[in-house]
């Protein structure tokens, strides 16, 4: 009977054969142009290195291949589809497919293996989440304004008790809070050993007067 450990190498070993083809035919009757550039071999040696899990630049190096000719490639392509690049060599958009599709087959290699639980999919989730793309990412912006929205209620609270114990001792909210103020920095000030801050002046004696 296969051990747990034998399952999961088979349902890894499953999972890669299972995946997309790195090369569907995008250099079909694609001629390398006569100025110089990257072999195929070099390109699919670094989209193999990409699917492996590598960064863009580790691949690049591991590759031997330029990372600042790889991010042009994109560069290109996308001012040709946005219109401000009149055109692109075949060549080189064949070189940036080839990149693009294999983080993709990266993406989803991570995305069957979270799937498939066991050993593994905590790691494979956890790299999805982190260098996957802002779509594989949790949501954090709803805790962020939950957040603030506490703090809201908790400053409208303290402000609500203060004026409920002026009223109930029928002071003037305003000095009750100057009052606090006042003994919240004359203990910090005590703790620090600097010297005690000014009370603060009854207006109404003031304006009596």
């Amino acid at each position: 009977m296969p051990t747990k450990q034998e399952k999961h190498a088979e349902l890894v070993a499953k999972i890669e054969a299972e995946l997309p083809d790195i090369d569907i035919g995008q250099w079909r009757n694609v001629t390398p142009p006569k100025y110089k550039h990257i072999e195929k071999k070099l390109v699919m040696r670094l989209a193999r290195r990409i699917m492996q899990g590598a960064s863009m630049r580790d691949a690049c190096i591991l590759a031997g291949v330029q990372y600042r000719t790889v991010k042009r490639w994109g560069q290109w392509c996308r001012e040709f589809e946005e219109g401000t690049r009149e055109r692109v060599d075949p060549w080189i958009v064949a070189c940036h497919y080839t990149v693009e599709r294999a983080r993709s087959i990266l993406r989803l290699r991570w995305q069957l293996l979270a799937e498939a639980g066991g050993k593994g999919s905590s790691t494979a989730l956890w790299m999805l989440e982190r260098r996957g793309g802002q779509e594989y990412r949790a949501p954090a912006q709803r805790h962020e304004v939950n957040r603030k929205t506490t703090e809201v209620h908790v400053v409208a609270s303290i402000d609500d008790a203060l004026n409920q114990t002026a009223q109930q001792l029928g002071l003037d909210a305003e000095q009750l809070k100057q009052q606090g103020d006042y003994w919240a920095k004359a203990i910090t000030a005590s703790q620090r050993g600097n010297a005690l801050p000014a009370p603060p002046i009854d207006t109404t004696v003031i304006d009596e007067e």
